[in-house]
């Protein structure tokens, strides 16, 4: 039987970094960097007519999506893309992972337009547009 066993130098709080490191990692894998999670992310971009190359990191990409905005109202819609985004990956990811439920890519697509036209709305209550008018 191989026993584990830990270095006599290493520190609790060196594992927990090293364990937090690993979540952090694990998450901006599964958000931004795994196939599924990038062609969803390109389908967005293409949507919206732009294109943009494949960053490191999350704040990185974020920083790189608010570039592309000039008005107020294009922030808050921009924001509200990337984090609804954002949302559709991590509930896609959670239905799969603990109720075994695979969701088809151009239904997800139509729930972000969904969500982007309804929340948008919600923030700006003279947004007219509908989902279908959104894509």
């Amino acid at each position: 039987m191989i026993k584990e066993t830990k270095p006599k130098n290493v520190s609790k709080e060196f594992i927990a970094r090293r364990n937090l490191i690993s979540i952090v990692e694990a998450t901006l894998h599964f958000l931004l960097h795994c196939h599924c999670s990038w062609c969803f992310w390109s389908k967005v971009i293409q949507w919206w007519g732009i294109s943009t190359s494949f960053l490191e990191s999350l704040e990185d990409f974020y920083n790189k999506w608010l570039c592309y905005c000039s008005s107020k109202f294009q922030v808050k819609a921009w924001k509200l893309v990337f984090f609804a985004t954002l949302w559709i990956i991590w509930l896609t990811r959670n239905n799969l992972v603990f109720n075994s439920v695979q969701l088809e890519w151009p239904y997800l697509f139509q729930l972000l337009a969904h969500r982007i036209s309804v929340w948008i709305h919600k923030i700006e209550g003279n947004f007219t547009y509908t989902r279908l008018d959104l894509t």
